[in-house]
């Protein structure tokens, strides 16, 4: 899926801000410790790099003018979740993709859980079923749409935190 949904926002213009991306040199500081056989060794040097991509993540979703949700499967990943609701507390626009038809909300209002969509739509967003859809979204102004601030703002040519 990613490989089909960065590439079609990167070609809109929007700069990807994945905190996955993670460099060489981080990959190979997780191989590293991982690998370690003292597990209290192996537990501080992981969680050491659990908070350096923690922070960066945060940052990420900071800098971001909005935040793109992948909300597939059953049951929503519940790190998007987290960032769901940290993009919505500091008033950031998030748009959300689900192209999975099952309900997984609380009851047939709700595509997914109830507090995570409510986010996606207060913030000024939409959840969106298709690839298409979201490139529309992206190139559109967000005119029509309630926000926290970014009234009349497009949504398009600007810094997407990809979750």
């Amino acid at each position: 899926m990613k490989d089909a949904l960065v590439p079609s926002l990167t070609r809109k213009g929007n700069e990807i801000l994945n905190p996955w991306e993670i460099s060489a040199a981080m990959n190979d500081k997780i191989a590293h410790a991982s690998a370690l056989v003292e597990f209290e060794e192996r537990r501080r040097a992981l969680a050491a790099l659990n908070k350096t991509i923690a922070v960066r993540n945060e940052t990420l979703i900071r800098k971001s003018d909005y935040v793109v949700a992948v909300l597939e499967g059953q049951e929503i990943d519940s790190g998007v979740a987290a960032e769901v609701g940290f993009a919505y507390a500091i008033g950031k626009r998030i748009l959300g993709y689900r192209s999975d038809l099952r309900q997984a909300g609380e009851n047939v209002a709700c595509r997914l859980n109830m507090q995570v969509q409510f986010f996606i739509e207060n913030s000024g967003g939409i959840i969106v079923s298709s690839l298409d859809e979201l490139r529309l979204c992206l190139s559109k102004s967000a005119d029509n749409r309630a926000d926290k601030g970014n009234k009349g703002t497009p949504i398009s040519n600007k810094q997407a935190n990809y979750c």
